[in-house]
């Protein structure tokens, strides 16, 4: 008896049996096998490697000399992908592999992975829709911690079932940084509520799945300053405030300045009138407290006139005006008289109809007349003396 492949001990090397008289045979008990690990027990061959039966079979003999071999069989086991998030090349879950034998072709696994991008509202910086990650295969390991590599031609040394691992070297993209008027960006996140962080505008980020990335916005706020001073004002109910972007700036502050009334408040320091609403900007916003002052005008008929255009008039000064124009009406003269022109109260002329005056204050023009000069011409009549 002799041992084959796959087999470690047998019950014994050598057996006899005797052949009495007439007989053409003789019959044994063939012994026991044991097989290597990884292998089970074949049987019993002859030398022309025919199975003649397995360990307490009994064999009858004819010839002396007669040699049987001891044969294993390797066994054959199961052996499972575990692809690591393969996106392609992962259909084939097992197959089965021989104790002994070479673990044979193997997958070529793909892992691919698309990055979309939620930009949310962004105005600028936001042409990129998606992005692809595509990791490289570095082969199948024994071990989940990736430390002997198997090929296709490594022999499968592994009693019992197994698992190889797919071992991948990610591929990082470049996030995008995104712009949007009067926000600041916070980064992207892998979920709509914001809570899983994933990199900022600008990092390299290795994505582990296909994903939509969301980008966090955070609103600014810019200072609004109240100047009640610019135009002579002394206070204003408040001086600043703080506005996010896009909302309502508050115009409904008020301002003082003695003599004066408040009319609203502009961001042209120089306006006549008061904005109705304005919404912030992307950037502080200084507010300018308007005033007006009325200057009422009258006008009144003195010596030789018989009328004047308008009995009244006024006109209206703003923020830092001394004075305001106002036009000169019309004057008609009585008979004998022809049109002077308008005088103030100091009896200094300032104009006649049409003439454009700067006032300051409340004042009275007057409208005033000037008699004709006429020729007298004396007839005498003869007189002798006293007639030159």
């Amino acid at each position: 008896y002799t041992k084959g492949t796959g087999i470690s001990a047998i019950g014994k090397t050598t057996d006899s049996c005797t052949m009495w008289n007439r007989a053409t045979t003789c019959q044994i008990t063939l012994p026991s096998i044991t097989a290597l690990t990884g292998y089970g027990v074949d049987g019993w061959y002859n030398s022309s490697n025919t199975k003649v039966g397995t360990e307490g079979t009994k064999v009858n003999v004819n010839t002396d000399k007669t040699t049987y071999t001891a044969k294993g069989k390797a066994n054959s086991y199961t052996l499972t992908y575990n692809y690591n998030g393969a996106t392609g090349g992962n259909s084939t879950t097992s197959k089965a592999v021989t104790y002994g034998g070479a673990y044979g072709t193997l997958p070529s696994p793909t892992r691919s992975y698309v990055v979309t991008y939620n930009y949310n509202s962004a105005t600028g910086g936001n042409t990129t829709a998606n992005a692809t990650s595509n990791y490289t295969f570095n082969g199948w390991y024994k071990e989940s911690t990736f430390t002997n590599q198997v090929t296709s031609s490594t022999i499968y040394n592994t009693v019992g079932n197994s698992t190889i691992y797919a071992k991948w070297t990610g591929t990082s993209i470049v996030l995008p940084t995104p712009t949007r008027t009067g926000y600041t960006f916070s980064g992207w996140y892998s979920d709509s509520s914001f809570t899983n962080k994933v990199g900022n505008a600008g990092s390299s980020y290795t994505p582990t799945s296909s994903l939509t990335l969301y980008a966090k916005w955070i609103i600014n706020s810019y200072n609004v300053t109240y100047n009640y001073s610019q135009n002579g004002g002394t206070s204003a109910t408040k001086t600043t405030a703080t506005v996010n972007y896009g909302s309502s700036i508050d115009l409904s502050t008020t301002a003082t300045k003695a003599g004066w009334t408040f009319v609203g408040w502009n961001t042209n320091k120089d306006a006549t009138v008061g904005l109705t609403s304005l919404n912030m900007s992307t950037s502080n916003v200084t507010l300018y407290a308007i005033f007006k002052k009325t200057i009422n005008v009258s006008y009144t008929k003195g010596t030789g006139i018989s009328a004047i255009g308008k009995t009244s008039d006024s006109c209206v000064m703003y923020n830092n005006a001394t004075s305001c124009q106002i036009t000169l009406p019309s004057i008609t003269a009585l008979t004998g008289y022809g049109v002077d022109g308008w005088y103030n109260s100091s009896n200094t002329k300032v104009g006649t109809e049409g003439t454009r005056v700067n006032v300051s204050g409340n004042i009275t023009y007057t409208a005033k007349g000037k008699a004709n000069s006429y020729t007298l011409t004396y007839n005498y009549n003869g007189a002798t003396g006293g007639n030159s």
